[in-house]
């Protein structure tokens, strides 16, 4: 008995690249190709790194994310991070494609489009839900390779900021209690997605769905709140 590679690639990795390019999971010692992508990417300031290792390194070590890294020869090019996010009423992931990065030196090369293809192919091997992602209404490029590859608009956001509430913070309405969320709440907090739309499971998978809410509630960036 051996163990070894499959006789045939499966997921991400298996996807069709442009010559002169290859495409490997990111790891730990990539942290400052992807911090200087992100700060490229989203306007950063150039400070002190370390603070950002944290997040970096719990993304790289997370079963629920599948980052890529591309390389033109064998220098750091391009990134992908895919997210398998837990969703309420879903007893599968969702993808969540949360950024696409291509430096400017290698696009119009197939890259960023084989790097979405390798997201896709780790979302079916995971056989999640759907896949989404966000895309700026002016940034035609994206929208067109997105467009190609089978993604449809969904939504449009008119704000990238957090929504801000008219009660202050910590306060709610008079009669209302605000707490977090528990195991206990898994039967109204279903009650509730059904009553917004959304298709209540059989009954056969509850147990599933079940599993899904309590290790949504374990989420150390989970913050779950009903209102009594």
């Amino acid at each position: 008995m051996t163990l070894g590679n499959p006789d045939r690639p499966v997921g991400g990795l298996a996807v069709p690249l442009p010559p002169g390019v290859d495409l490997r999971p990111m790891a730990r010692a990539d942290f400052d190709v992807a911090l200087r992508f992100a700060r490229t990417m989203y306007g950063l300031p150039d400070d002190d790194p370390e603070p950002y290792r944290g997040a970096f390194e719990a993304m790289v070590n997370s079963p629920d994310a599948s980052p890529f890294l591309a390389s033109v020869d064998g220098e750091a090019a391009a990134m992908a991070l895919l997210w398998f996010r837990r969703r309420l009423g879903h007893a599968r992931f969702q993808g969540w494609l949360s950024d696409l990065y291509v430096r400017s030196a290698d696009r119009r090369r197939g890259i960023g489009d084989a790097l979405v293809r390798a997201c896709i192919a780790e979302w079916r091997l995971r056989q999640g839900d759907s896949i989404m992602l966000e895309v700026a209404n002016d940034n035609g490029a994206a929208r067109a390779l997105y467009a190609a590859l089978g993604f449809v608009e969904s939504g449009t956001h008119f704000q990238l900021h957090p929504l801000r509430s008219a009660v202050p913070r910590g306060a709610a309405p008079a009669g209302v209690v605000v707490r977090p969320m528990t195991s206990d709440d898994f039967e109204p907090v279903t009650r509730l997605l059904g009553e917004l739309g959304l298709p209540v499971p059989a009954v056969e998978r509850m147990p599933a769905l079940r599993r899904v809410f309590d290790d949504h509630l374990r989420q150390p960036d989970a913050r779950p709140r009903i209102a009594e």
